[in-house]
């Protein structure tokens, strides 16, 4: 790894420029995942997160406390963002995308401040 402008590193994996976000509903996605991402990257980042999705919920049904379906709706939505973010955020494509140029301590700020109200929320 070589140190590079603004104390961010690079590797041969995500030094390339990240591509422009699609336009409709698939821009969204970019916007999440990172555009440009390969059909594994949207395998990996996607099938385990339905999975705990699903997996989660089940889980809380077999537990002795009784759930309403908004706790269970919580609990999936939980499931697949934990699971998704993370595998996510593993990625090349994504590391193109969260240090591109233009990418600041502002915008890092914004998606640690987003997921700190989330822990809050669930609280």
């Amino acid at each position: 790894m070589e140190v590079i402008q603004n104390h961010k590193f690079e590797t041969s994996l995500v030094s390339a420029v990240s591509p422009i976000p699609r336009t409709s509903w698939l821009g969204m996605l970019d916007r999440f995942l990172g555009p440009g991402a390969t059909q594994a990257e949207l395998w990996l980042q996607l099938l385990p997160a339905v999975i705990a999705a699903i997996a989660a919920p089940v889980y809380a049904l077999n537990l002795s406390h009784s759930w309403t379906k908004l706790q269970i709706g919580f609990i999936a939505l939980l499931g697949f963002h934990c699971v998704g973010g993370i595998l996510t955020n593993a990625t090349a494509t994504a590391k193109r995308c969260y240090h591109r140029s233009g990418q600041g301590w502002q915008q890092d700020l914004v998606f640690v401040g987003l997921h700190g109200f989330q822990i809050v929320l669930v609280a």
